[in-house]
């Protein structure tokens, strides 16, 4: 721990700080000041009770961020210990911890209005209050009405006076940021300078690495890359395509590092919107075609091609295309398009409903994956037709194509 013994009053800022952002630091010195602390503790969560199984970046990355942003900040220090710790991070319980090893101290902690709404809820809320001062920080402005309510009830609820950190309206959040990032758009006035380079150096969140670092990722820096820009299902999916692709690379002679490249980078582009996608290609000169304009999603095979080469320094042409046509395939892919294709739509977590059942596809896909590709290409048309959807004439083509082939066999 910090080993301090003299008697100070210690604000307490915990948060995922996934990553740590100019708000964060704007919150904590406001409060500083407002309520003379002698210290500000920036607390990484280990598991955040409302964020378990949720991909975040490593406790080495979020620790050396937060230090960044607390460098030359007098008073301001980085407290690991929930990270010490092998279990959820409960606020309670880290009070408790706290008071019992600096008894001396007197402790604030520090929240945002939107947890105050929810803050009767947490584990055992009376205890962090008898173990700590609650400041609050405003989502619009110090005189919010509605902010006011809720400290009402709170403090009729729980029988401690709760406090309103007076500050600016906070217009920053590390959601945002993390897309600002995936998307190569601007984060001036939202990072510290220093936490941007290192979040640049280290290829986190999806930002492009700094053009002195340019350079292949490896699979595993590109899974973790793929981490902070993903949600929670997506990065599931991904990983299945990733281990599956891997499988069938196997089973047919493939490269299987180039499957597993491909699997991961395939729905990199995935959640931007239709809109996005189509700035991106325009902006990058991509061939849009007429059923690609009337299904803008179709579009994200070629965005994340475009990006894996711009983002992740992917050269591989054969895997660039398999990126690009997992979304429709082609006729005459080639083994590794196939590979992609296939493991698209087979990967563990599916579970839709099929003709043939998906389990039969996935057994038909480690024996014959040509049957198996024209078996998928015909079910993505029916789900197709059925629901009334675009249809591309390439998945037509596709399944045309692998048909006859397996019929001539």
């Amino acid at each position: 721990m910090l080993g301090i013994e003299d008697m100070l009053k210690v604000g307490i800022l915990g948060g995922t700080f996934d990553p740590v952002h100019l708000g964060h630091i704007q919150l904590a010195e406001a409060a500083k000041k407002q309520f003379s602390l002698d210290e500000i503790w920036l607390m990484p969560a280990k598991i955040p009770p409302h964020k378990q199984n949720k991909q975040i970046a490593s406790e080495e990355e979020r620790t050396a961020m937060l230090r960044l942003a607390a460098e030359n900040r007098q008073g301001f220090r980085v407290c690991t210990l929930e990270f010490e710790r092998n279990a959820i991070s409960y606020t309670a319980e880290t009070l408790k911890l706290l008071s019992e090893e600096y008894p001396k101290h007197s402790f604030y902690y520090l929240m945002g209005e939107d947890s105050l709404k929810g803050f009767p809820h947490w584990y055992h809320p009376e205890q962090i209050v008898s173990y700590a001062d609650i400041l609050v920080a405003p989502r619009t402005s110090a005189e919010s009405e509605e902010l006011w309510e809720q400290v009402n009830v709170c403090e009729q609820l729980l029988g401690k006076h709760f406090h309103v950190i007076e500050m600016p309206r906070i217009l920053v959040s590390s959601t945002d940021i993390r897309k600002h990032l995936a998307e190569g758009t601007s984060t001036e006035g939202e990072l510290h300078p220093q936490v941007r380079r290192y979040i640049d150096e280290h290829g986190l969140y999806g930002s492009p690495l700094s053009a002195d670092r340019m350079r292949p990722l490896s699979l595993k820096e590109t899974a973790a890359v793929l981490k902070g820009v993903l949600s929670e299902k997506r990065f599931l999916h991904t990983e299945g395509v990733a281990y599956t692709a891997a499988a069938l690379a196997m089973r047919y002679g493939a490269v299987m590092e180039d499957a597993l490249l491909a699997g991961w980078l395939h729905d990199n582009a995935k959640e931007n919107s239709g809109e996005q996608l189509l700035e991106v290609c325009l902006a990058n000169r991509i061939e849009v075609t007429e059923a690609e304009r009337k299904n803008l999603p179709l579009l994200h095979g070629k965005v994340g091609a475009c990006w894996a080469k711009e983002r992740y320094a992917v050269s591989n042409q054969d895997v660039l295309s398999a990126i690009t046509y997992h979304v429709t395939g082609r006729p005459k892919m080639s083994l590794l398009e196939q590979i992609i294709f296939v493991a698209d739509f087979i990967e563990p977590s599916r579970n839709m409903q099929t003709v043939p059942p998906l389990k039969e596809i996935r057994q038909l896909a480690f024996v014959d994956i040509d049957k198996a590709t024209a078996v998928i290409a015909g079910g993505i048309l029916k789900h197709l037709r059925t629901n009334g959807a675009s249809i591309d004439p390439t998945t037509q083509e596709t399944y045309a194509y692998y048909s006859q082939l397996t019929e001539a066999e």
